[in-house]
């Protein structure tokens, strides 16, 4: 046989062979079909179902009402109609009460963005959503009709929480707000950071026991920074008591048994430390310190059985939650985003980062992973591999949803890692995906790409098959 005939024998083998490894590929991952898609302003706001119809907020400061089955939209409210351009920010003057800030804040022209991020909350016939034009808002669920207003002082990001007929939900003026749900009229508003604290004031979404409501805000900035953890009584507002602690970005607290658990960034070192505190009293158990790493982006405490997990930018940690004790550690050095857990491993996302926290440029070929730790050892049982940046959004049975860089939403068994699904998306969706059974409902960002014509943003509803 000649050269040439060897050559395109061995060249026809290796065809066969591709072509053999992609129809098993195809066959071992799945595509979810598209049932439907709507275009709007897109969002970061996760969209909600109740009774068949999906709620969502949009960049544009509407709220919209889609059917479920669909897509078609049933309502949409606009929010932000009274606003003036310029930049954002009502705040009180230094040392002002919050009350009197609110009058003044009504009586201005009110300047704010248009735009909603904050995920809604449906519940008993109203949606409840907040808005950063500085104003919380209760709809009708069926006509999307207002029902009530509350004017505050700041965006607000973050969503409401709702317990017998009162509305919890904070704003970036500071105040941690309790409406009643009927009338919207207020039970009670109390100011989280404290009046000599410099800017910014970036209160967490509360936290709700049957007795308290805990929250933590981070005050000031640069080396004033501040964490303040607040124990409030839902029924009065009344502070049970205060715990203040040096550092910056200080995370939501994790409620654990008896205790709460929150991480700081440490400015004087760029170290982070988890701490444990009392709930009823607000003293310190216990206090773990990580060790510097430059820029340190934590992770929310994640509570897993008798210990808790959670993140800086080079290692996973472990420890005991009775005593702070270290159990075991992670090393792989990234941007930990989010992290979810199950009762067998912990997920999470390691992307390249430079020395202050960005994401570089050019980062190296599949540097962004997905890595699933076995809970007991910290040992690594597999981790998926990607060009572009990797993020755990959601834990849905045996079913790992990651949000893949670039515009790609992937489904990845939790025992081995492989890909039981994926689909292309037109833009990259920040939020995190809705799924009802088989169907799957994602927001996306508006895709603006140099010298192209921007695309909007959708609201897509795909189906998949249901392992």
């Amino acid at each position: 046989m000649s050269e040439k005939r060897l050559f395109s024998h061995w060249l026809m083998v290796a065809l066969v062979a591709l072509a053999l490894f992609l129809v098993a590929t195809a066959a071992a991952a799945g595509t979810a079909r598209v049932r439907w898609k709507v275009d709007f302003d897109g969002s970061t706001s996760a969209p909600v179902l109740a009774e068949g119809v999906a709620y969502v907020g949009s960049f544009d400061g509407a709220v919209y009402a889609f059917d479920a089955a669909t897509g078609r939209q049933i309502w949409k409210f606009q929010t932000g109609e009274r606003l003036t351009s310029g930049p954002e920010m009502i705040q009180a003057p230094r040392g002002q009460e919050l009350s009197a800030a609110m009058e003044a804040a009504g009586r201005a022209k009110q300047v704010g963005k248009r735009e909603i991020s904050a995920t809604p909350v449906v519940a008993a016939g109203a949606v409840y959503i907040g808005s950063e034009d500085h104003t919380f808002y209760s709809l009708d669920a069926a006509t999307g009709e207002l029902t009530w207003s509350r004017a505050t002082g700041g965006r607000i990001l973050d969503s409401a929480v709702i317990a017998e007929g009162i509305v919890y939900f904070v704003s970036l003026d500071g105040g941690l707000y309790a409406l009643d749900a009927r009338d919207g009229s207020d039970r009670w508003v109390l100011q989280t950071a404290p009046p000599e604290a410099r800017w910014p004031r970036k209160p967490h979404p509360p936290v709700l026991t049957e007795s308290s409501l805990f929250t933590s805000v981070w005050a000031g900035a640069g080396r004033e920074s501040r964490g303040v953890l607040i124990a409030v009584d839902p029924r009065t507002g009344e502070s049970r008591w205060r715990l203040t602690v040096d550092g910056g970005g200080v995370t939501r607290p994790t409620l654990a048994e008896d205790s709460l658990l929150f991480t700081i960034y440490r400015i004087d070192d760029r170290g982070t430390t988890l701490y444990s505190v009392d709930a009823a009293t607000g003293d310190i158990r216990w206090r773990f310190e990580a060790p510097p790493v430059g820029f340190a982006q934590n992770t929310a405490a994640l509570t897993v059985g008798s210990a808790v997990v959670f993140a800086n930018s080079a290692t996973v940690f472990k420890v005991d939650l009775e005593t702070g004790r270290e159990l075991w550690r992670f090393e792989a050095p990234g941007n930990y985003r989010r992290m979810l857990a199950d009762g067998r491993s912990v997920y999470l996302s390691a992307n390249p980062t430079n020395r202050r926290g960005a994401r570089p440029l050019i980062a190296p070929a599949k540097r962004n992973r997905v890595h699933a730790l076995d809970i007991a050892t910290g040992a690594e049982r597999w981790s998926a591999r990607s060009h572009h940046s990797l993020s755990p959004v959601l834990l849905h049975g045996a079913l790992l949803i990651v949000a893949r860089g670039g515009g790609m939403l992937l489904a990845l068994d939790t025992s081995t890692g492989r890909q039981i699904w994926s689909r292309s998306l037109p833009s990259v969706s920040h939020a995190a995906p809705l799924v009802h059974g088989s169907l799957v409902l994602v927001a996306t960002l508006p895709d603006i790409r140099m010298g192209m014509r921007p695309m909007r943003g959708k609201l897509l509803c795909l189906e998949t098959a249901v392992p």
